[in-house]
């Protein structure tokens, strides 16, 4: 039988640990030691049978003869040597009774641990028992729970000069009020400036974005104690660091802005790599959106039910009406892989979407253009999730983007035009692969436009990448048991994009807009 080593200065603490355990996992054998010295013995006891988990709590003696300090952290220190005394693979679990930065810094340095608030005693089993199955593994969530986490929602409106911030678990019961944050118009204005460039050096892009995350971490969240105070205990309650989704609400005046590359100052990891992050846009004086973001609904027999529609724009050539940053005509160089990306999603989809429908140049109808078979397409009927593969343009100067599509002369075709066409389809996601042509404006207008979940990027992106991110985007979104999962999937894929193009920016470009409600 599995071993569980449990060290806490309390012995009706560990009595009540070793009840509940056996309990709930009765092929669980718990030791119980109550300082330092002692849990060290059993670790190197047991090196031929390792202990399947270490459980400490954050203070305990340092031996039977030395009285507790608790000042030492000596729970700490034991799971700081579970390697010396053969114990490194084991998960483990600290107990303590707040969060502290210097705390969470030292959780996050170490191999595999999770941090257990013992704030109260009403819930702790409870989330000692959570605790356990999520490090061991034998966390099942039914079709109706969700695995603990709490969304953070940070709002940002430049324009109006309000800063706000609250959070709610998902998954278990926790809340803070929405509450204002103290932000430097000037410091946010600079890092706006910063943002629009901060792609244009193919050599240093990474290192400006990481520096452009630093600062706006300086910003939110060292500028904002109480906010970071209050977001180490949400994320330490729903069970680690990890634990936590955010969502940055804002308007126009802050959409520029490189959000997604937020960490915390002298961190050299972006947030963006490890949680899911996405933005929603602030609808203040807009009507609320009537359909819902797709899979955001729970079907109690597996995934939601989802058409969709795969368009293929392999256009190339000057376009007769745009012209480009430099005023020149604008001229699109040929997308080689907008075949196979289309192939890819196709195969993601042929057996999930249900009508699944393909269209490109191909299939136009004698005397119809693209741009009219497009529309005849999507006002044909109801079509949830929507994949572009093909060029797109935004013109700065006139605020509009456009698709372009192919044909004997690249057509132009207006967003807020192609939005109608996506309304009388009732379009809940779209997936803009705009490749060489994709930016910041063109994706937000998408947005602005009513569409409930939009997926770009704010940079130009190459031909072969934007087919793995396609590829890696569907995969992930299918391969699991669970529900499928927009932000979560738009998190894996990111990951594993910069696994595989290092160099490439289209991990850091990819950008996700989901209307979600509170």
């Amino acid at each position: 039988m599995k071993k569980i080593l449990i060290a806490h200065p309390d012995a009706d603490m560990l009595d009540l640990m070793d009840t509940a355990i056996r309990d709930k996992f009765p092929d669980l054998i718990t030791v119980g030691v109550r300082n330092l010295a002692r849990a060290k013995d059993q670790c190197r006891a047991e090196t031929d049978d390792p202990f399947c988990l270490v459980i400490a709590n954050i203070s305990i003696a340092a031996d039977a003869k030395t009285p507790r300090n608790d000042n030492e952290s000596k729970g700490i220190e034991l799971l700081q040597s579970l390697a010396s005394v053969g114990h490194g693979d084991a998960p483990t679990i600290l107990i303590a009774p707040s969060v502290t930065n210097d705390l969470l810094a030292s959780v996050q340095q170490l191999r595999n641990c999770s941090l257990l608030l013992m704030d109260h005693s009403a819930g702790f089993e409870e989330a000692l028992l959570n605790a356990i199955a999520r490090s061991l593994g034998t966390l099942q969530a039914s079709e109706e729970e969700e695995p603990a986490q709490v969304k953070v929602v940070v709002s940002l409106n430049l324009e109006k000069q309000t800063f706000e911030y609250e959070m709610k678990g998902v998954g278990f019961t926790y809340s803070t009020p929405r509450a204002p944050l103290q932000v430097d118009s000037l410091g946010f204005k600079r890092l706006l400036n910063r943002s629009r460039r901060a792609g244009d050096n193919p050599d240093d892009w990474e290192q400006e974005l990481l520096e452009i995350g630093q600062d706006l971490g300086s910003l939110l969240l060292y500028g904002n104690p109480g906010f970071l105070r209050e977001l180490h205990d949400a994320q330490a309650k729903a069970g680690g660091a990890e634990r936590k989704s955010i969502c940055f609400d804002i308007d126009r005046s802050v959409y520029p802005a490189a959000l997604e590359a937020l960490t915390e100052p002298g961190e050299e990891r972006f947030w963006m790599l490890e949680v899911p992050m996405y933005r929603r846009l602030t609808r203040s004086g807009q009507s609320a959106l009537d359909r819902p973001v797709l899979f955001h609904k729970r079907v109690p027999r597996g995934p939601e039910p989802f058409s969709a529609l795969i368009i293929e724009s392999p256009a190339s050539g000057p376009v007769e009406n745009l012209t480009d940053k430099q005023g020149k005509r604008l001229f699109l160089k040929p997308l080689e892989n907008v075949k196979e990306e289309c192939d890819a999603v196709e195969a993601a989809l042929s057996k999930r979407a249900s009508p699944l429908r393909r269209i490109g140049p191909q299939d136009i109808p004698e005397g119809a253009s693209f741009r009219t078979y497009v529309r005849d397409v999507l006002k044909e009927g109801k079509w949830d999730l929507v994949h572009y593969a093909g060029h797109s343009y935004y013109d700065e100067t006139s605020g509009k983007g456009y698709l372009l599509l192919p044909g004997p002369f690249v057509e132009e075709l207006d967003v807020e035009l192609f939005n109608t066409y996506l309304d009388h389809a009732r379009t809940r996601f779209i997936y803009l692969s705009g490749c060489q042509s994709s930016e910041t404006g063109f994706v937000f207008e998408f947005a602005r436009l009513q569409i409930p979940g939009v997926l770009g990027f704010r940079w130009p992106i190459h031909d072969q990448a934007a087919l793995d991110f396609a590829r890696h985007f569907y995969e992930n979104l299918f391969s699991k048991s669970a529900a499928p999962c927009l932000e979560r999937a738009f998190l894996a894929t990111r990951c594993a994009i910069r696994e595989i193009h290092k160099q490439d920016k289209i991990w850091a470009a990819a950008m996700l807009i989901l209307q979600d409600p509170d």
